[in-house]
């Protein structure tokens, strides 16, 4: 176990390393290209499942209730920890809302590019200073009651604790038994999701944005812009943002019929491995 500023550290030493590693092996993907492509594929499938599908959209949307003992939970929360990308799951539920309840509107909106352009902690290792609005405390109850069996679920908090542990441990195995994986599909693929995250809470979030539109009558700035949608094959919703924002919990984020969405069936596969039945 680190201590908490060797953990920080740590942290930003490992997606610094992603970063780079994941930037070189995208250059030798693009210069080879008509051989290579398919790991691109790959590397986006692996990261949107991982960090929007689940994460984000699954977990922090509360788009279905989950089952927490399920074996498909526990998975996707040890390698969403792994990924240094939108986990721990648990640190997700506690921050993501306050974009939403927040949206363009100060610093209070975590994903705020106008305040916070340095970093989201997630397009860049920079760290983000902590924010608490005023009635923090409030909130940060209402999110311990929304999201009880997620915070109170030991697997998920041993996963919050020990996720740079988790990180170096996996990116070892993997780089005895299958460097090719390590470095084509995760490393590769976080890069790819900081890509994906800053076009999203930037072209996402200017109104007029060129080749944008919007759908929903947001009090934001929200729009979507099809081109981005395409360029990571329909699978990240972010780059239907305005969608995204105006219907948080769908399970498909396409609000017309011509919005290619390639997730669902990830989504659907996903909803019946880990929902909650009664």
């Amino acid at each position: 176990m680190f201590s908490d500023n060797v953990n920080k550290y740590l942290k930003i030493f490992i997606m610094s390393a992603m970063l780079v590693l994941g930037s070189i092996q995208i250059y030798h993907i693009l210069t080879n290209f008509s051989t290579q492509w398919y790991w691109l594929l790959l590397a986006t499938i692996y990261t949107v499942t991982i960090n929007d599908i689940f994460v984000h959209r699954i977990v922090s949307h509360k788009m279905f209730p989950i089952n927490t003992k399920s074996i498909a939970y526990k998975v996707l929360t040890f390698l969403a920890s792994s990924d240094q990308g939108y986990s721990p799951v648990k640190g997700m539920t506690m921050s993501h809302n306050l974009h939403h309840i927040h949206s363009d509107n100060g610093p209070e909106d975590v994903m705020n590019w106008r305040h916070h352009w340095y970093s989201t902690t997630i397009i860049s290792p920079i760290p983000r200073k902590d924010v608490k609005p005023e009635d923090y405390e409030a909130y940060a109850e209402r999110q311990r009651k929304k999201y009880k069996d997620i915070f109170n679920d030991p697997w998920t908090k041993f996963c919050a604790r020990y996720q740079n542990e988790i990180s170096l441990g996996v990116f070892g195995v993997l780089y005895l038994i299958a460097p090719v994986i390590l470095f084509n599909v995760i490393f590769v693929g976080r890069v790819l999701l900081s890509v994906m995250t800053g076009l999203a809470g930037f072209a996402g979030h200017v109104k007029n944005f060129p080749g944008s539109y919007r759908n929903h009558n947001t009090n934001d700035t929200t729009s979507n812009n099809m081109l981005f949608h395409l360029m990571f094959f329909g699978l990240f919703a972010g780059m239907l943002q305005n969608n995204h924002h105006g219907r948080p919990k769908a399970i498909a984020p396409n609000s017309r019929w011509w919005e290619l969405d390639t997730s669902l069936p990830i989504v659907k596969f996903l909803k019946f491995a880990m929902e909650k039945r009664t």
